[in-house]
């Protein structure tokens, strides 16, 4: 048993979880909640999160990381199958002339 009575497997299975440098940000602990429920698959819980990192996104964050992440909701939308979610994500990223080869896809996508 390790510190505070958690056991050395606990805190192996803490180690891979948290992440190795400081999160400073809400965004930052999104996006890296985000990250964790890509690895394992589950899309539902990452589009959550990746649309919480972007409620509070700062200023001073770089275009092309807010453009990363308006993407991978796009794509988890219609991995989902969820069209008209992904479609209104396009209309609504600040990015959404790089996504019209999209709205293009999902309009026939729904049909």
């Amino acid at each position: 048993v390790g510190l505070g009575g958690v056991s050395d497997d606990e805190m192996d299975a803490l180690a891979a979880v948290l992440h190795s440098t400081f999160l400073t940000t809400e965004c930052e602990y999104y996006l890296h909640v985000a990250g964790l429920f890509k690895l394992a698959g589950m899309v539902s819980n990452e589009v959550k999160f990746l649309k919480l990192a972007l409620s509070v996104w700062p200023e001073s964050y770089e275009v092309e990381a807010s453009a990363a992440t308006w993407s991978a909701i796009i794509k988890g939308y219609s991995d989902l199958r969820l069209y008209e979610d992904a479609y209104t994500a396009i209309i609504s990223s600040p990015h959404h002339e790089e996504y019209v080869y999209l709205a293009e896809y999902l309009s026939v996508k729904k049909v």
